[in-house]
């Protein structure tokens, strides 16, 4: 059926176009929440939480937060695993280290349990507090490229170095008694 010529063609037009724009808006925003957890879920409420306490992160799935273009990721645990898998990611063997390329992780758990902090910007001391992950390290993969190596703090009115880890590929599965629950600060490379 041809559209109407002249002032009324133009309304049914317009009014088309503006009906096409917030249906484009809407799967916009449906597909937006879509990547969120269930709002009031635990994964979610950790997610507001973390978001909260570290300005400028941008959720990146159900249970991802990514900050400085994607060189800090947070992943949290779905409920019920005990391990942070983002998308993709399937579950190993019981302790397995699943840091991505070129990034160094910090565990919250041994065996590489918990939530996991992802780091691949070189040179940088990160504050680990900025992510509510202080004192909190209990296992670490590196997985940087080139052999590089990555060294953890501990704040006590200046960083102190805690240890260094052999040149990537490495890991630990467990830092040690001595080690454990203390890390305030990682520098990657």
């Amino acid at each position: 059926m041809p559209t109407p010529q002249g002032p009324r063609g133009r309304l049914i037009r317009r009014m088309f176009t503006a009906a096409a724009a917030a249906t484009l808006l809407l799967v916009a925003a449906l597909s937006q929440q879509a990547a969120a957890a269930p709002i009031g879920s635990p994964v979610q409420s950790q997610i507001d939480a973390a978001l909260a306490a570290s300005p400028g992160g941008t959720q990146i799935n159900e249970n991802q937060i990514s900050w400085e273009d994607g060189a800090v990721i947070l992943t949290i645990p779905l409920p019920g695993e005990r391990y942070a898998l983002g998308p993709g990611e399937e579950v190993g063997a019981s302790g397995t280290h699943d840091c991505d390329y070129t990034f160094t992780c910090l565990y919250e758990h041994e065996q590489f349990e918990g939530r996991r902090l992802d780091f691949s910007k070189c040179g940088v001391i990160y504050d680990l507090g900025n992510w509510n992950f202080n004192d909190m390290a209990s296992s670490y993969h590196n997985n940087q490229s080139g052999g590089a190596r990555t060294t953890v703090y501990n704040w006590e009115g200046s960083w102190v170095r805690i240890w260094i880890t052999s040149a990537a590929p490495t890991w630990s599965s467990n830092v040690g008694e001595d080690k454990n629950d203390i890390a305030d600060g990682i520098k990657p490379c």
